[in-house]
């Protein structure tokens, strides 16, 4: 059993599959150089991800991937020139800093509620 294998840049893969360019049942192998990502073209010409990137060098470069790609609810790293700060994608394709070493962490109690048996 063989496998297809389609390879190129993100930004060319979507219109591609809409030509017909790439078949269904079909790996999709991006060739950035930030970094690759990995996908499955399934039998309907979905994308489904295997592997996506989630690290940037600046927020400028980070910003303009989601809103170009639908990346909700990921979180993703962006490398503010002396470490890596992780970000959530927002609802509306926004970047919203998580922790980022300012402040204390908060301590989270569980209420257990038994069985909830009525």
């Amino acid at each position: 059993m063989g496998v297809q294998l389609a390879y190129g840049p993100r930004g060319e893969i979507d219109s591609a599959i809409n030509a017909g360019g790439i078949p269904p049942k079909t790996l999709v192998v991006t060739s950035d150089a930030e970094q690759a990502e990995l996908f499955y073209l399934d039998g309907a010409k979905k994308l489904k991800t295997v592997s996506e990137r989630n690290r940037f060098l600046t927020l400028t470069e980070a910003t303009m991937w989601v809103q170009k790609y639908d990346c909700t609810g990921r979180i993703i790293s962006v490398h503010n020139g002396d470490s890596w700060v992780p970000y959530v994608v927002a609802d509306n394709r926004t970047l919203s800093p998580i922790g980022g070493g300012s402040g204390s962490v908060t301590d989270i109690t569980t209420i257990d509620g038994g069985n909830a048996a009525g």
